[in-house]
């Protein structure tokens, strides 16, 4: 177990976890008995793999604190396009009940699946 909080929460029992994907994705999925994990660079959304605006501000006011210099700082843009072609993801959500927003969001995806 990891000594450090990382911000995750364990869900409660039961908790629903869905994941929407497209039929072939399912399909592979079955067969092979393995996720697939896409690379974080390869979604389109640029913020995918970075820090949210509030861990961005969190962060910066504690190097404040620790008196981190602007040498120091300047790798982490670095970093990040670093972090994002080296993370790997398979996307799922928690919620009570499907999401019309996700199906709108994913409109190629054709299944959902539910835990």
């Amino acid at each position: 177990m990891c000594p450090v909080s990382l911000g995750f929460r364990t869900p409660l029992n039961p908790t629903i976890i869905w994941r929407y994907m497209p039929l072939s994705k399912f399909e592979t999925f079955v067969q092979s008995s393995a996720l697939w994990f896409a690379a974080v660079s390869s979604f389109p959304d640029r913020f995918e793999g970075t820090k949210a605006a509030a861990e961005a501000s969190a962060r910066d006011r504690l190097w404040d604190r620790l008196g981190v210099s602007e040498e120091q700082r300047e790798t982490i843009p670095g970093l990040t396009d670093w972090n994002r072609q080296f993370s790997f993801v398979n996307c799922w959500m928690m919620n009570t009940k499907e999401s019309d927003l996700m199906w709108r969001a994913y409109a190629e995806l054709q299944i959902c699946g539910e835990t």
